[in-house]
């Protein structure tokens, strides 16, 4: 949910004399804050490429992955030293944050090289012109990247992560599979490596913005093409303009559940349009494995429970948060991606796209094929529905317009609420300490169990005190 990115155009020539990292992180200061690149900048812009060489051909590697905070992070070997990149296939391209060590190391010794600017679209939808660099060898397992490239943007409050391995290690010949119960990533450049191993899902994906999508179906008959993006903590996450033209559309199932009263929304504003993606194909890939296996029913269409209703906004990509709109919590008892099905999913409504997050990777282990694109599902239990089982999202922490914290999203049968927590309450205060940004608010040492006293100032500009257990 990081980040997705694609050049949409390419002006003049690449220049022959390479700019030094501080120049690009200067660019970097313009953009952040809010200032257009000058023309000079602007015809350096490059074409997206992930043409990397590789150390070693015909091979097999794997490396040892960490599972921390709902995400898969990878160490990353650069210049004799070990960092941790989040493995997100919601970012076209790689990513190095600014400020972070790995960019103040390259900064010093000067190991990476500008290459241009490039179009980045992100999670939300949001469009900007993003430095990016050439960066120095990389080691994953025993296999080294020469050429590799990556954007340089700003760091999300609170993490501590060194950067982004995007989806352009397919894109540019690996396969790949992520195997979180096993805490291990397979990468392999044969051509066919993964093809003949058993999965309970064997779909083709295809590239928008150099990143994968696949259809699903969430809920009763309702096919929906969604980003496959480990960058994102959520099982699952529906575009809220898509969740309400699939009721309008579709007579074949009843009207959705609504087990949250509607009245204590006293506000909404109205939500703008938002495009859907390509319409699915004639015949849905998953339909045509059905076909092809013949053995197995085709399941009853689930409609879904709707929880609760918030305005509020909780996604966060790399060029800020989504727009502010109406939530839905969301219960899904028939999620189908190909021939398996979920139950007990918990799901958001989101302004944004689509997708499949991190969440799934808990569940069974996920291969992504280069030649020819096509995406593995191996779950660790056979049995279906599968029980997801996963909490509902209770309160989430945005950043404010001066970088305090922020409640974005607060659900109405949620502790935080019972407790006293508004949606864009501002959390000035806890214990009586000052609290100044949303990275203090991530770092702030709760002790579990114990409640805490939150002062906050709410939108109409109120103080209160709220007593609240924030870590159980």
């Amino acid at each position: 949910m990081f980040g997705v990115n694609e050049c949409e155009r390419s002006v003049g020539r690449r220049p022959s004399a390479l700019h030094s990292l501080q120049a690009w992180l200067a660019a970097l200061a313009l953009i952040v804050c809010g200032l257009p690149l000058s023309t000079a900048q602007a015809q350096t812009l490059g074409r997206y490429e992930a043409d990397f060489s590789l150390s070693d051909i015909d091979f097999v590697d794997t490396v040892g992955i960490a599972w921390e905070h709902g995400q898969v992070l990878v160490p990353v070997g650069i210049s004799g030293r070990e960092y941790h990149f989040l493995l997100d296939t919601g970012a076209g391209l790689s990513v190095v944050f600014s400020g972070s060590p790995l960019a103040q190391q390259m900064q010093r010794t000067g190991g990476a090289s500008e290459a241009g600017g490039i179009i980045s679209h992100d999670a939300t939808g949001r469009t900007d012109t993003v430095p990016m660099l050439e960066l120095p060898p990389m080691r994953l397992g025993r296999i080294t990247l020469y050429g590799g490239r990556a954007t340089l943007q700003q760091q999300a409050a609170g993490s501590s992560i060194d950067g982004i391995l995007g989806f352009d290690l397919v894109n540019g010949g690996l396969s790949m599979k992520i195997d979180v119960p096993h805490r291990r990533l397979v990468i392999s450049d044969r051509k066919g490596f993964f093809d003949k191993e058993e999965a309970a899902v064997r779909l083709k994906y295809t590239l928008n913005f150099h990143v994968p999508y696949i259809d699903i179906v969430p809920f009763g008959k309702h096919r929906e093409r969604v980003l496959f993006d480990t960058g994102s903590r959520q099982f699952f996450s529906m575009n809220k303009h898509s969740f309400d033209e699939a009721y309008a559309d579709d007579d074949d199932y009843p009207a959705p559940t609504l087990n949250a009263p509607s009245s204590t929304i006293q506000t909404i504003q109205t939500i703008p349009t938002i495009p859907t993606v390509d319409a699915a194909p004639a015949t849905p890939p998953a339909e045509r494995e059905r076909k092809r296996r013949g053995s197995r029913q085709k399941p009853v269409p689930v409609p879904p429970v709707i929880e609760g209703r918030s305005l509020g906004r909780y996604a966060i990509g790399l060029g800020g948060l989504e727009p502010e709109g109406e939530v839905l919590f969301l219960l899904l008892n028939g999620l189908q991606i190909d021939s398996y099905t979920f139950s007990g999913v918990h799901a958001l409504t989101t302004q944004g796209g689509s997708h499949l997050g991190a969440a799934v990777l808990e569940h069974g282990a996920v291969t992504f094929c280069n030649r020819p694109r096509l995406m593995l599902f191996q779950p660790v239990d056979e049995a279906q529905p599968h029980d997801v089982g996963n909490q509902q999202m209770e309160i989430a922490f945005v950043a404010d317009e001066l970088g305090r914290p922020a409640v974005g999203l607060v659900w109405e049968k949620s502790e935080p609420y019972a407790a006293g927590l508004r949606y864009g309450d501002v959390i000035e205060q806890i214990d009586n300490k000052p609290v100044l940004s949303l990275a203090q608010f991530v770092r702030w040492p709760f002790i579990r169990g114990q409640a805490h006293l939150f002062t906050v100032r709410n939108r109409q500009g109120q103080r209160r005190n709220v007593s609240w257990v924030r870590v159980r």
